[in-house]
């Protein structure tokens, strides 16, 4: 089980392997739960549109994307 507070900033952090990544694929309706359910302030994560929810969701990678450019160009 995991409970996220409503109104709050949380962030998943842990070793590499330890699931944070399928946790947000299934918050964000990547792709569907085979058991269970995933509610949001007590609705049904099915009845709620992907989109409002992957717009309530930030993410910040562990591995970076950088291009061949320079150091700013790439945090532009």
């Amino acid at each position: 089980n995991l409970k996220i507070p409503s109104n709050k900033i949380t962030a998943l952090v842990g070793t590499s392997g330890g699931g944070k990544s399928t946790i947000i694929t299934l918050m964000q309706r990547f792709y569907e739960i085979s058991e269970g359910e995933i509610l949001y302030d007590g609705v049904s994560l099915k009845k709620l549109d992907y989109n409002w929810i992957r717009n309530q969701i930030s993410v910040v990678k562990q591995e970076p994307d950088l291009f061949g450019c320079s150091i700013k160009e790439n945090i532009l």
